[in-house]
């Protein structure tokens, strides 16, 4: 398995059928030259993001867990904990992922001679406010590490 994808859900509702559209398009394209497994992990789902995500499960390849952590950080870490790829994929159920993602993130991990991290290079927030910016990479002379802190 080269890639696990790892989609954590709360409270998105209906939100996340654009999510999983996204998702499986993505999958799909990265399947005609990868393994990729998707783990679905509903922390603490509202009945409506719960009732989304299993109205797909007869479609999908992919296992579905349900935890009660209520964190974010704890979900993605169960995540990784039952994946099976040597490179793992985390979304949000809010999160959309363009079609070509997957395979473009697997080149660049291989084009590595160490552990690595790759992220999207631009991205677009939507809701209340919409907010679109480019995601400066630690290898660039730009690069700013103070703004982790």
């Amino acid at each position: 398995m080269e890639i696990s994808v790892i989609v954590t859900a709360h409270k998105e509702g209906e939100l996340v059928q654009k999510t999983l559209v996204s998702v499986f398009r993505a999958i799909k394209f990265a399947k005609r030259t990868l393994k990729v497994e998707l783990l679905i992990i509903l922390d603490k789902a509202d009945n409506e993001t719960r009732r989304y995500i299993y109205s797909y499960q007869n479609e999908l390849f992919c296992r579905i867990y349900e935890v009660d952590f209520c964190d974010s950080g704890l979900s993605r870490n169960f995540g990784v904990s039952k994946a099976n790829g040597r490179y793992i994929a985390i979304f949000d159920a809010d999160d959309l992922m363009s079609e070509s993602w997957l395979r473009l993130a697997y080149k660049s991990l291989e084009s590595f001679n160490k552990p690595a991290v790759v992220h999207v290079d631009k991205c677009f927030v939507f809701g209340e406010k919409e907010i679109f910016y480019k995601q400066c990479s630690s290898l660039d002379k730009n690069f700013d590490i103070s703004k982790f802190f």
